[in-house]
C-alpha cells in the first residue's frame, strides 16, 4: 500500500472480529467499515523517528 507516496504495511481485521469487538468505539468511528492499521516498514520507521527526535533540539529549530 502507498500513501504519500511511501509504501506502508496495512493490517485489516475480519468482519467477524470487528463487529463483535467491545472496544469498536475506542479504534473507530466508522458504523461500516472495518478497522485498519498501517505501518511503516521498520527501517522507514526508524528514519521517521529519528527524525522527529532531531526536530525538537534546539540546533534543529535554530537552522
Amino acid at each position: 500500500m502507498r500513501i504519500s507516496g511511501h509504501d506502508y504495511l496495512q493490517a485489516r481485521f475480519a468482519e467477524a472480529d470487528w463487529r463483535v469487538c467491545p472496544d469498536r468505539t475506542t479504534c473507530t468511528s466508522s458504523a461500516s467499515r472495518p478497522r485498519a492499521i498501517s505501518f511503516l516498514p521498520r527501517p522507514l520507521h526508524e528514519i521517521q523517528t529519528r527524525n522527529r527526535l532531531d526536530q525538537q533540539t534546539e540546533d534543529w529549530q535554530r537552522w
